[in-house]
């Protein structure tokens, strides 16, 4: 590029996203995972008692330190490994934890309903339910073009590959 070797990166990011050879995004879930143990830790300091915050603020609070980093990437988390998935979930265990003072043994699905939030998955497939909404209410020309190429393959194919656009055409019926 312009007259220079590009060195090679095998975790390029692109968007804020962390890409790897197999795309597993394994690289971009470590990142994510740090940026929001580091974040998390503020949630474990809040929820003290000196503090005197209520829950609901606490929670607005962890929902605008640590979800919207995992959100920012919703759009591949709904692509990754039960493993990977677990562990950006452990994060919102932990804070929903920390503020509501709950065990560790506490389920995550009980976890997810005394802070009143969806699983992570659940906020994920969500997210990109709206997105879709809204690219073909705006008439997202690229978007529609990909609708179209996956109502037009043919049943053998649809059952090697599945894509995004496969799942989102799924969702919106």
């Amino acid at each position: 590029m312009y007259n220079h070797k590009l060195k090679y990166n095998p975790n390029p990011t692109f968007l804020g996203i962390t890409f790897d050879q197999r795309l597993t995004f394994q690289k971009h879930v470590e990142n994510v995972k740090k940026k929001c143990t580091n974040r998390l830790n503020c949630i474990k300091i809040i929820s003290n008692k000196s503090w005197a915050l209520k829950q609901s603020t606490q929670t607005a609070i962890y929902t605008s330190l640590i979800r919207s980093i995992m959100d920012h990437s919703s759009l591949i988390l709904t692509r990754l490994s039960k493993k990977r998935l677990k562990q950006l979930q452990s994060t919102q265990n932990a804070a929903a934890r920390a503020i509501y003072k709950l065990p560790y043994n506490f389920s995550s699905a009980d976890l997810n309903d005394k802070a009143k939030l969806p699983s992570l998955a659940e906020r994920m497939r969500q997210l990109n339910v709206t997105y879709c909404q809204n690219t073909i209410l705006n008439e997202n020309l690229l978007f529609e073009e990909l609708l179209d190429d996956y109502e037009n393959m043919n049943l053998t194919h649809l059952k090697k590959l599945k894509t995004f656009s496969c799942d989102m055409k799924n969702d919106l019926n």
